[in-house]
């Protein structure tokens, strides 16, 4: 298996602000996984006041990088990785992997 880490940057049809903030893009971090050509995706965007971001994401993703493509399995995911952005987008990845192996819509 082997996994492509992507910085995305979405951007807003309509500024968007929230305490005392405006946003015009969603930047967050996609993960690809592909298994022999079927692809699982996943995203997240990093929960600003628990300190995530874009960077730090990527950098817990990248820091499982070989545990990934050496095969592991749905339920190693909570293992490797603390709750937040880089367990949600990875999970989500093998959810959509798993749901087209087997022929399924998640």
């Amino acid at each position: 298996m082997q996994i492509v880490v992507e910085s995305v940057s979405l951007p807003f049809k309509k500024p968007f602000s929230i305490t005392g903030a405006v946003y015009t893009t969603c930047e967050m971090i996609r993960v690809i996984l592909d298994d022999e050509g079927r692809l699982g995706i996943g995203e997240a965007v990093g929960v600003d006041y628990l300190g995530e971001s874009v960077e730090s994401i990527r950098a817990q993703l990248e820091s499982v990088r070989e545990d990934i493509e050496r095969g592991i399995d749905h339920h190693t995911i909570a293992e490797l990785l603390p709750p937040g952005g880089a367990r949600n987008a990875l999970d989500c990845a093998f959810w959509d992997l798993r749901a087209k192996r087997e022929g399924l819509r998640v």
